[in-house]
């Protein structure tokens, strides 16, 4: 991989702004040593992640180049930045036009930033854990433990590089950080939601419940900023919805058409012939969903890259054993704002039993819900209901 003069530019910029900010934020004295020494290891990481990512693209090909040079999906025709504009794929596309057309940085700059984009994902992430092990600091055993899905490899990965699943990282995690900590719901977790909504609408559908009571929350009585704002995301909703049924090439949202779309997205995924395709088309309900959250095993693994996926894979299941068995007593506990985003991390592992039959596409697609389900269960088995005994 070879770096031109725009590249080492963006990285130094990219550097000076996490630089500025680690100083004015994290420098203060209400964080510790450790909370410092997580942020610093996460960018390394991270940056260490973006540089595989852009080597295995090189390599392996994929959609990510695409996204980055407007090449992706043409079937606009469109000739102007405005013409970009969608959801899904033409949504990032607009987004890239002004980097990627207009300045012409290379695809090496346009995955640092993308980089630099999902850090504050995870700086949301880490920012929402910290809240939630001050608030509830005497009931967690080991509260430490809850940083641990910040350094999943697949996460790091996956949101390392010019992808869909940076942008719903960033969004999603805006979104957690603002109705875990009730902070900045109006701009961070609507921003957040609007990312969501034009990445993946179904998403933004699936949000809309919680963003519409946490905003009637914090507004309370003053029901003519609450129906304007009601009112502007209904709007993007529709606009949402609109263009994406053509997308899907749907006439509506009947269960015959969506069993045809789903029949077609099976095949379409079948063509490519991929090493890690799965026969998925005669498997019951929950084989699919027990092959999206599990597979492959450990003792399935074909290479070092399943290797490391399967590991994660076990690691989910076993903490997911442990919560249950540790902390059945205490699901009632549980966050409100952690609940339902394991909910709809759960909803969206169900709708990849029907679009979805790779082994690496449930790796990829799967990866910015794993946090959430693995801080959920990883809060089962820290929680307590015996303060004094708490472990040191």
């Amino acid at each position: 991989m070879i770096f031109t003069f725009q590249d080492v530019l963006v990285l130094i910029i990219v550097h000076l702004l996490l630089g500025f900010f680690f100083k004015f934020h994290y420098l203060k004295p209400n964080y510790s040593i450790l909370e410092r020494g997580l942020v610093l290891s996460l960018w390394f990481i991270h940056l260490g992640f973006a540089y595989f990512f852009v080597k295995y693209i090189q390599q392996n090909g994929g959609d990510s180049i695409g996204l980055w040079d407007l090449t992706a999906d043409t079937s606009q025709y469109a000739r102007s930045w405005m013409g970009y504009f969608g959801v899904n794929t033409f949504f990032i596309q607009w987004l890239n036009y002004i980097p990627s057309k207009l300045i012409g940085l290379s695809y090496v700059s346009g995955t640092m930033i993308y980089a630099f984009l999902s850090f504050w994902g995870m700086i949301g992430l880490l920012e929402s854990v910290n809240y939630l092990i001050d608030k509830f600091e005497q009931k967690l055993r080991f509260p430490q433990l809850l940083y641990l899905p910040l350094f999943l490899p697949g996460l790091h990965f996956w949101t390392a590089g010019v992808s869909k699943e940076t942008l719903l990282f960033l969004g999603v995690s805006a979104m957690f950080y603002a109705f875990s900590t009730q902070k900045q719901i109006f701009s961070i977790g609507i921003l957040g939601w609007c990312f969501c909504l034009l990445v993946r609408p179904i998403l933004g559908v699936l949000f809309l419940p919680i963003l519409v009571v946490f905003v009637a929350n914090r507004l309370k009585k003053r029901w003519e900023l609450l129906s304007l704002v009601i009112v502007i995301c209904g709007g993007l909703l529709y606009f949402s919805i609109s263009q994406f049924l053509p997308y899907l090439h749907l006439e509506n949202y009947s269960w015959e058409d969506l069993s045809d779309f789903s029949n077609r997205q099976l095949s379409f995924l079948t063509e490519f012939s991929a090493n890690t395709t799965l026969s998925m088309e005669t498997w019951s309900w929950y084989r699919k969903l027990a092959a999206v959250a599990l597979m492959p095993f450990p003792w399935e693994s074909w290479d070092f890259y399943s290797l490391i996926f399967s590991l994660e894979n076990f690691w989910l299941l076993s903490i997911g054993v442990l919560g249950l068995a540790m902390g059945n007593r205490h699901l009632v506990q549980i966050p409100k704002t952690m609940i339902y985003f394991f909910m709809i991390g759960i909803v969206m592992f169900i709708v990849f039993t029907f679009t979805l039959n790779n082994l690496g596409l449930f790796y990829r697609m799967k990866s910015i819900w794993l946090p959430f389900l693995h801080i959920t269960f990883l809060w089962l088995i820290c929680y307590s209901d015996h303060p004094s005994k708490r472990f040191q």
